[in-house]
């Protein structure tokens, strides 16, 4: 099977393509001149900015065509001031994207560099509950991730994203990522 191919960058309003990507004049829809060139944008604006407005909504699924796909941020307010610990704000702000749900990529889950395994219960809280049908990325920066195998990885990785994203041998038997790193 041959997935789909997106490419993007981390946002779309940056003035310093005016003349190049844009036309030189350019002040509103950039959205409509970006998507004519990339597929995906990672809208990173969503984390430091949370919920979009419901007419920022709108405006941005007037201005990308069906096949795009937004990839938002968590807000940092979920991830990294509330440490995942209220989720009512993640499912606000997934609600908030109602109207672009059938063009929405990966949603960016960026974890703060000092959320470490015993944290871990927290983001299994909110992956545990995800939308089915939207995809998730969780992005951890805790070092000790880094020095774990990348079996162990795939253990956590299963344990929360399956049966969407992994196969796992027949009679593995997988342990709670708690048991193992914490």
């Amino acid at each position: 099977m041959t997935l789909p191919l997106y490419v993007g960058l981390p946002m779309w309003a940056n003035q310093d393509w005016q003349g190049s990507l844009y036309p030189r004049q350019a002040k509103t829809d950039l959205l409509s001149d970006y998507a004519a060139v990339f597929s995906s944008v990672e809208g990173n604006t969503t984390f430091y900015s949370g919920v979009p407005k419901p007419d920022t909504i709108a405006a941005w699924a007037r201005q990308a065509p069906a096949h795009f796909r937004f990839c938002f941020k968590l807000p940092a307010s979920v991830t990294h001031d509330q440490r995942l610990g209220s989720l009512a704000s993640a499912w606000e702000f997934i609600e908030a994207l109602t109207p672009l749900h059938d063009r929405l990529g990966p949603t960016m889950v960026q974890l703060p560099r000092d959320f470490g395994p015993s944290e871990l219960p927290k983001l299994e809280a909110l992956l545990a509950h995800w939308p089915t049908q939207l995809p998730c990325a969780v992005e951890v920066r805790h070092p000790v991730f880094f020095r774990l195998c990348w079996y162990l990885l795939l253990v956590f990785a299963y344990r929360y994203a399956k049966p969407r994203f992994l196969g796992w041998p027949r009679g593995f038997k997988q342990p709670s990522p708690c048991q193992v790193i914490g």
